[in-house]
């Protein structure tokens, strides 16, 4: 049976000019984690309190010390190129860039595929490196990698929870410096053209002068 070598490719956004990342060495293991969130409100002369669901987050998964060594053959017999590691290690860095022309600016929406094993579409939050042999001019030869990823949707937009049904209010945005209504409105509802709800919801008669710290109500869209 042919080895399968595992890879990182990029599936929506810009391609970074290293393209995709392929490993030299397939990792040894994988951690998965998937966290549905409740809120606790404790209740006088109890041991338990009421639980509120909150919702789900999107799932996570990472990979430890993932080896890239340029020492060692690729497969079979025969040496390694003795090359920079960080003509590999580098690849990995480029997908966490961030596209400024991408609306909104996003990195680059990726998959983990490896044989059998593909991950839903993710992105690459954290990338922790460890060069710990170098060639006597001080060139890296071997690297470790940490790896994490997060779930995204299929859009490419960062998972999160649709408002629900009903006309109270789902959750309470707190604008932060720069923030315009219609960012918002695409964080939130996934369309930048939803600011016109949260401007009549919040009753605004000038969307464009939002302030710091201004609190606003986001309700379902109808």
């Amino acid at each position: 049976m042919a080895l399968k070598k595992a890879k990182i490719k990029v599936i929506k956004g810009k391609v970074p000019k290293s393209g995709d990342v392929e490993f030299l060495y397939n990792p040894d293991s994988i951690s998965y984690s998937k966290e549905v969130v409740w809120q606790e409100k404790t209740r006088p002369v109890t041991n338990v309190g009421n639980l509120d669901l909150s919702g789900g987050r999107g799932a996570t998964f990472s990979i430890s010390r993932a080896l890239f060594d340029t020492t060692l053959p690729k497969s079979g017999s025969g040496k390694g190129t003795g090359g920079d590691v960080r003509d590999y290690t580098d690849g990995l860095l480029a997908l966490m860039e961030i596209d400024p022309t991408s609306k909104p600016p996003m990195p680059p929406t990726c998959q983990f595929d490896w044989a059998n094993f593909k991950s839903f579409p993710v992105f690459i939050t954290k990338v922790s490196l460890n060069f710990d042999l170098f060639s006597p001019e001080g060139k890296p030869l071997r690297a470790y990698a940490d790896i994490q990823f997060k779930q995204a949707t299929d859009d490419g937009k960062l998972q999160r929870q649709n408002p629900t049904s009903g006309s109270y209010a789902r959750k309470i945005w707190t604008v932060l410096e720069g923030e315009t209504l219609d960012w918002i409105a695409y964080q939130e509802y996934g369309d930048a053209n939803a600011w016109r709800h949260i401007a009549e919801i919040n009753g605004l008669n000038d969307p464009m002068n939002l302030r710091p710290g201004q609190l606003l109500k986001l309700t379902p869209l109808e």
